[in-house]
């Protein structure tokens, strides 16, 4: 499986509001996580059966969904979630970290993820004011050097 490493960067109106919008970052990766195991040993279950079961086990991961893509919730559970779940591994939520009105994260996922559904939770339900992410497949790190 191809890796890259994704990072999120948003900005909130202030410090208090950073640290509400990072516990809420961190609740969703928690959650992710298990839902991610959860997905993947479940593909072949009739959506159905699956998605009430996802709901009630992960309400949050439901929501980040819901707002991203309505469309995937009572779909196909097999291939449609690709690169929509995973948005982290095993420890992770320690990569949530806060300066002063601003809350970055990063996590080694699948190179095919997607996160523009992580901006819009953030926004939404994390409240910043503003967010943003880039792969390091996609970014050119020669462009941030500073020469001398």
């Amino acid at each position: 499986m191809g890796e890259a490493t994704y990072y999120l960067k948003a900005q909130f109106k202030d410090g208090a509001a950073a640290i509400l919008g990072a516990k809420r970052l961190r609740d969703l990766i928690e959650q992710d996580i298990a839902a991610y195991d959860f997905w993947q040993s479940h593909r072949a279950t009739p959506p159905a059966a699956f998605w009430p079961e996802f709901k009630g086990k992960f309400p949050k991961v439901y929501r980040y969904l819901e707002l991203w893509q309505p469309k995937l919730i009572g779909g196909d559970c097999n291939e449609d979630l690709c690169g929509k779940l995973g948005l982290a591994s095993e420890g992770d939520e320690q990569n949530v970290l806060i300066d002063r009105d601003v809350v970055q994260y990063h996590a080694e996922v699948w190179h095919f993820s997607d996160w523009a559904g992580l901006v819009k939770y953030v926004k939404r339900v994390c409240l910043a004011q503003k967010a943003g992410y880039i792969s390091d497949e996609y970014a050119d790190p020669s462009k941030s050097i500073e020469m001398e």
